[in-house]
C-alpha cells in the first residue's frame, strides 16, 4: 500500500485503518509530512508509524496508541491527546503548543526540543522520558509523572507542577521561574545550577534534592522537607524556609542573605563558610550545625533560637560546649554568635614571624582607612600553630579583609628572607676575602722572614 492509501484510509474510518493495522501487523506506515489538521483520530493505531514532521494541528488523537511512533518536528498545536499512549515516542522538536495530552502516558518517550508551552499535561506519565531542553514553559502538569525523567535545561517557567513526581527527575540548569511545585515529590532530584527564581516549593518533599549552585532568590520553601538536601554555593537570597525540615543539609558557601528560616529545622546542617547576613532564624533549631566560617552581622536575628550545641570545624570537630556531656547553659549560645561577629580567623601552621606580622596589620589598618581592624585575641594551639582572630567592621568584607592580610604578610615576609639572603651572602663572601688576606699575609711574613735570613 502506498502512503497516499495509509493517509486515504486512515481519513476516512479510524476503525478499518484499526482493523487492517492488525491484520498485518508487520507492515511500518510512512505518513511523513502528511497533513492531519482537524482530523478525528480517536482511538487510532499509530504505533510505530513515522510521522515524522506531519501537522495534527487541532486533531483529536484522544485515547490514540503512539507507542514507537516517530513525531519529529511534528505540529500537534492544540491537538487532543487526552489519554493518548506515547510510549518510546520520538517527538524531538516536536510543536505541542497548547495540546491536550491529559493523562497520556509518555514513558520512555524522547521529547528533547519539543514545545509543550501552554499544554494541557495533567497527570501525563513521562516516567523516564527524554525532555531535554524541551520548551514546557506555562503548561498544566499537576499531578505529571516524571520519575527518572531528563529535563536537562527544560524550560519549565510558569509552569503548573502541583502535585507532581519529579523523584530522581534530572532538572540541572532548567529554567523554572515562577514554577509552582506545591505539594510535589522531587526526592533525590537533581537541581543544580537550576533558575528556580520565585518558585513555590510549599510542603515539597525535597529530600537528597541536589541544588548546587542553583538559582534560588526570592523561592518560597515554606514547610517543605529538605533534609540531607545538598544546597553548597546556591543563592538564597531572601528565600523562604519557614517551618522547613532542613535535617543534615549542606548549605556550605550558600548565600542566606535576608533569607527566612524562622521555626525551621536547621539540626546538623553544615554551614561552613554560609553567608547569612540580615538572616532571620528566629525560633529554628540549630542543635548539632556546623558553623565553620561562617558569615552574620548584627541584623542577623537569632531570638528564640534552639541550640544545645554546635560544631566549629568540618567532621564535627570543635564542639562547642567541649564537654561532648554538656550542653550551651543560658546565654552560652548567643555568647558565641557574637564571637562570630566580624571576625576573622589568621591561622599560621608553622610558626609566626611577629615583626612581619606587625609590618603586614599595619598597612592592613591603613588600607581600611577609618574602619578600625584590631587584634581580638591570639592563641598559641601548639609549639608552632597560632590562631589570630581580628575584628572588621560590618562595612568590611571579612574574606576580603583576610586575602589581603595574607597577601601583604607574604609580600613582607618573601622580601625578608630575600634581604637575610643577600646579608648571609655579603657575610659569607666577606669572610671569604678574610680568609684570602690572612693567607696572603702568611705568605707575605714567610717571605720576610726567608729575607732576614739571608742578610
Amino acid at each position: 500500500m502506498t502512503n497516499q492509501k495509509y493517509y486515504a484510509l486512515l481519513k476516512r474510518n479510524v476503525s478499518l485503518w484499526n482493523s487492517w493495522r492488525d491484520k498485518y501487523p508487520i507492515n511500518q506506515p510512512d505518513l511523513r509530512g502528511l497533513n492531519f489538521n482537524n482530523a478525528n483520530l480517536v482511538n487510532a493505531n499509530l504505533s510505530n508509524v513515522n510521522l515524522s514532521g506531519t501537522n495534527f494541528i487541532d486533531a483529536n488523537l484522544s485515547n490514540a496508541n503512539l507507542d514507537g511512533a516517530d513525531l519529529t518536528n511534528a505540529n500537534l498545536t492544540r491537538a487532543s491527546l487526552t489519554g493518548a499512549s506515547l510510549n518510546g515516542a520520538n517527538l524531538t522538536g516536536a510543536v505541542l503548543i497548547a495540546a491536550n495530552p491529559r493523562g497520556a502516558r509518555l514513558v520512555g518517550s524522547n521529547l528533547n526540543l519539543a514545545n509543550f508551552s501552554g499544554a494541557d499535561l495533567r497527570v501525563a506519565n513521562f516516567n523516564g522520558a527524554d525532555l531535554t531542553a524541551a520548551n514546557l514553559s506555562q503548561a498544566n502538569l499537576s499531578g505529571a509523572d516524571f520519575f527518572g525523567a531528563t529535563l536537562i535545561r527544560a524550560d519549565l517557567s510558569l509552569a503548573n507542577l502541583e502535585g507532581a513526581i519529579l523523584r530522581d527527575a534530572n532538572l540541572s540548569k532548567a529554567y523554572l521561574f515562577k514554577t509552582q511545585l506545591k505539594n510535589s515529590n522531587l526526592k533525590g532530584a537533581d537541581l543544580s545550577e537550576a533558575n528556580l527564581n520565585k518558585a513555590n516549593f510549599q510542603r515539597a518533599n525535597l529530600t537528597e534534592a541536589d541544588f548546587v549552585e542553583a538559582n534560588l532568590v526570592q523561592t518560597n520553601f515554606k514547610g517543605a522537607n529538605l533534609s540531607r538536601a545538598n544546597l553548597t554555593e546556591a543563592d538564597l537570597l531572601e528565600s523562604n524556609f519557614f517551618q522547613a525540615n532542613l535535617i543534615e543539609a549542606d548549605l556550605s558557601r550558600a548565600d542566606l542573605s535576608k533569607a527566612n528560616f524562622s521555626h525551621s529545622n536547621l539540626a546538623k546542617t553544615t554551614l561552613i563558610e554560609t553567608k547569612a547576613w540580615m538572616t532571620n532564624f528566629q525560633g529554628c533549631i540549630l542543635t548539632g550545625a556546623c558553623l565553620e566560617n561562617w558569615q552574620i552581622n548584627l541584623y542577623t536575628i537569632f531570638d528564640g533560637v534552639i541550640c544545645d550545641y554546635v560544631y566549629l570545624q568540618y567532621g564535627q570537630q570543635k564542639r562547642r560546649p567541649q564537654n561532648p556531656q554538656q550542653n550551651f547553659a543560658l546565654g552560652e549560645f548567643k555568647d558565641l554568635i557574637e564571637h562570630f561577629l566580624g571576625t576573622i580567623d589568621l591561622v599560621f601552621e608553622s610558626g609566626i614571624d611577629w615583626q612581619v606580622f606587625l609590618k603586614a596589620f599595619q598597612k592592613l589598618q591603613l588600607e581600611a582607612k577609618k574602619n578600625k581592624i584590631y587584634v581580638k585575641s591570639i592563641e598559641a594551639v601548639s609549639n608552632n600553630k597560632f590562631v589570630i582572630k581580628l575584628n572588621v567592621p560590618l562595612a568590611l568584607n571579612t574574606q576580603t579583609v583576610k586575602k589581603s592580610f595574607w597577601h601583604k604578610y607574604r609580600l613582607i615576609l618573601l622580601a625578608k628572607q630575600k634581604k637575610i639572603k643577600m646579608k648571609q651572602e655579603e657575610f659569607k663572601t666577606q669572610n671569604q676575602k678574610n680568609t684570602e688576606l690572612l693567607e696572603m699575609m702568611k705568605i707575605l711574613s714567610q717571605q720576610e722572614n726567608i729575607f732576614l735570613s739571608f742578610s
